[in-house]
């Protein structure tokens, strides 16, 4: 393994400000591949004598076994055995902060922001800042990574070994990878909470349904358990608004019609922080550009210098 570390004094930031949806990506790594044969076994493990492990189970009573585990009707158990490995590539530390307030059945591993000199890292734009903020939100970015590479620059110069300290520059939107290992127990109750379009944000939910993409291209048996628990009236949002109107989650987001229809007349006095969710713009995807520096430039000449530093 080759690590990426080296010394960059000198080098003015290469900065690519690309798409936010279009960078975020999820990729599952590990799954259970041997685990359909065993689920009969586990299932039934409370109820019989001995374990019936038979060398062969129909199909029909692995789909039965499989309805049971996640539809609630058999023990929880069977699904903490179940275990999942995500990566998480081009996000923001906002969405990290959120990812790992899962604390039950999941462990992280993230990239760090403190070793090595990332002044050359990409920086996201979410697409709602097409109206009229991209500028502003790139032109402070790029004052922020130059500030950073100065900042790193002056750590190798005096040897002080601040150069942690001044990761406090970077801007919050540069791009970050994860991995989360999580047991099925934790990621059905994750994965309902966090497609509630109400309730979290556009990249979280974003991700959220990339999960379950990639999910179910690997385990396709597991299509019932993963569903939009706002269209059926039982998200988070939908039962707190249902037992107090005026909680303070209620307050902030009016409800798009998706929720509304399920509450009746809960929210019918509400006076609203906030209009409905903005769920990213949609149709206005961000062109990619390039700077070195505080100055825009082409992609070829970004490469060109990308290649410089890097030869």
């Amino acid at each position: 393994m080759t690590l990426e570390y080296r010394r960059r004094t000198g080098e003015k930031p290469l900065t690519k400000f690309i798409d936010a949806e279009n960078a975020a990506k999820v990729t599952l790594c590990s799954w259970p591949t041997d685990f359909l044969g065993n689920v009969p076994d586990l299932v039934q493990t409370c109820h019989v004598d001995h374990p019936d492990r038979k060398d062969e189970y129909t199909q029909t009573d692995i789909d039965q076994a499989i309805d049971a585990i996640t539809n609630g009707t058999a023990l929880w158990q069977t699904l903490e055995m179940l275990d999942f490995l995500f990566l998480f590539e081009g996000v923001t530390r906002y969405f990290t902060h959120q990812l790992v307030r899962a604390r039950v059945g999941v462990t992280f591993t993230q990239q760090c922001s403190g070793e090595g000199d990332r002044r050359h890292v990409d920086v996201v734009v979410p697409r709602c800042f097409n109206r009229g903020l991209r500028e502003d939100y790139i032109r402070i970015c790029s004052g922020q990574k130059n500030a950073y590479a100065s900042g790193m620059d002056l750590a190798i110069e005096d040897s002080q070994g601040t150069e942690r300290e001044y990761r406090m520059f970077l801007p919050s939107g540069i791009t970050n990878h994860i991995y989360m290992k999580c047991n099925l127990a934790m990621l059905m109750p994750w994965y309902h909470k966090r497609t509630c379009t109400m309730t979290q944000s556009w990249e979280m939910h974003l991700i959220a349904e990339q999960v379950k993409r990639e999910l179910l291209s690997k385990c396709p048996w597991l299509r019932k358990a993963f569903f939009n628990q706002c269209e059926s009236g039982r998200c988070f949002y939908t039962n707190a608004m249902k037992k107090d109107p005026n909680n303070i989650l209620g307050r902030l987001f009016a409800p798009d019609d998706n929720h509304a229809m399920h509450m009746a007349n809960a929210v019918k006095d509400n006076e609203f922080v906030y209009g409905q969710p903005d769920e990213q713009v949609a149709g206005l995807e961000v062109a990619t550009v390039y700077y070195h520096g505080s100055e825009q430039v082409t992609a070829d000449v970004y490469e060109h210098f990308k290649a410089k530093y890097n030869g």
